[in-house]
């Protein structure tokens, strides 16, 4: 019988595994649809997810083999990218409001009037 800690390995490693496909699900969403400002910010939350899965994956894999360097460099990557993929979202997410704001449109967190 698999102990604990080989049980959370292998979760760890299997939620990485989903947010992987997640990630490539996202990609092939914004390649194929989308024009491009908001395939640019499709692309990276999709980039930012992928390098979580990833990351996750590696953490597991080190849980599980006992290679504990291995875990601390997926955190370290993880909040890393975290931070540098979360501020590029937030400029693209501001590029589109000023570009709505440019063509009159209402900013995406207002509601459209009422008729």
């Amino acid at each position: 019988m698999p102990s604990w800690s080989e049980i959370a390995a292998f979760a760890l490693m299997g939620a990485g595994a989903l947010l992987i496909v997640r990630n490539v699900r996202s990609w092939r969403k914004a390649a194929a649809t989308l024009h491009d400002p908001e395939r640019a910010l499709w692309l990276a939350r999709g980039f930012r997810v992928g390098i979580v899965g990833l990351c996750a994956v590696a953490a597991g894999a080190g849980w599980y083999w006992q290679v504990y360097w291995l875990i601390g460099l997926a955190v370290i990557i993880a909040g890393e990218e975290l931070l540098e993929t979360t501020v590029l979202v937030m400029a693209l997410r501001d590029g589109q409001r000023q570009r709505g704001a440019e063509t009159a449109e209402p900013p995406l967190s207002q509601e459209p009037p009422q008729r």
